[in-house]
């Protein structure tokens, strides 16, 4: 009896581990071989899910009521994945960068758990999470800043390790397999990079040729002495801006706030001053011009000939 209940149980177990393996298995396989094609879509559902979660809170909190918490929700969900849709380039950088920071954050707290029920010592859970914080904000826009410019590269191989990631999990909990889950992951995501990589080629050359083309039109723009002008007065003004706002502060901290403001007004003051002087020295040339013009008309009047 004690056998076929426990059968009976196992059956059970394997039942539902055999559904939510399906349930995981087919997202993650879109996700793993055709995420760089239905990005967008991906893009778009995360912006609606991130939107309703936050908008709705903030609705049942200022409403005190369910239902129009709940519409504040869908309607803040379809205006997130709106905004998502059109910027999606923008919005994969910060899920990317978001990705990357909640799990070297949590990576932190987890070793900081182990760290300290192994030695017994409860602050080590701060101080390995206050690391991960640090560390994971640094990764994250380390990795945001490597999906902005290397886009392609970095979207297959998210999109085909977060697919991997479900699609081996499905795998191993369909097949009753959950020793070897890693392995599995690991090959479902390496089968994912490879042939995204290769069913994505054409937008690969394409994004090529546009980089070699930004570069050619980058190395033609140096060589313009305007540009270089232009170059040179922007980093002027931005030494400027951080000498003032250094300034500022000091004079902050020594005479106060209103000295502060007086500053700032002065700053202003002179910059509006050599801004107006600079529109009359460029002026000035076309103002020489016009009377010599109007001499050289009048010389071919019939006077002068």
């Amino acid at each position: 009896m004690f056998d076929l209940l426990l059968n009976g149980a196992a059956e059970t177990v394997k039942s539902g581990l055999a559904i939510l393996g399906v349930i995981l298995a087919i997202p993650g396989a879109i996700q793993c071989f055709f995420g760089y094609r239905v990005l967008k879509l991906y893009i778009s559902l995360m912006g609606f899910l991130v939107g309703v979660l936050g908008f709705s809170i903030i609705g049942v909190l200022a409403t005190g009521s369910l239902a129009p918490g709940l519409l504040v929700g869908l309607l803040g969900g379809a205006l997130l994945a709106f905004i998502a849709f059109k910027l999606h380039k923008l919005a994969v950088c910060l899920i990317n960068g978001a990705n990357a920071f909640l799990a070297v954050t949590v990576l932190g707290f987890v070793s900081g758990v182990e760290y300290a029920l192994r030695f017994l010592e409860p602050a080590a859970i701060q101080e390995h999470t206050g690391a991960g914080l640090i560390v994971g904000l640094a990764i994250g826009v380390i990795v945001a800043v490597l999906t902005a410019f290397l886009y392609r590269p970095v979207v297959i191989l998210s999109t085909s390790l977060q697919g991997g990631v479900f699609l081996g999990c499905g795998l191993c909990m369909m097949l009753f397999a959950l020793d070897i889950f890693p392995l599995v992951i690991l090959v479902c995501t390496l089968l994912g990079a490879i042939f995204q990589f290769y069913n994505t080629r054409a937008e690969g050359r394409a994004a090529k040729e546009a980089r070699r083309q930004e570069r050619q039109s980058w190395k033609q723009a140096r060589k313009d002495p305007t540009y270089r002008a232009q170059i040179r007065q922007t980093w002027k003004l931005a030494l400027v801006g951080i000498g003032a706002a250094a300034l500022a502060l000091v004079v902050w901290n020594i005479w106060g706030r209103s000295a502060m403001l007086l500053l700032v007004l002065l700053l202003a003051l002179v910059n509006c001053v050599q801004l107006r002087r600079r529109d009359k020295q460029r002026q000035a040339p076309h103002m020489s011009q016009t009377p010599a013009r109007s001499d050289s008309a009048a010389g071919e009047g019939p006077e002068g000939r």
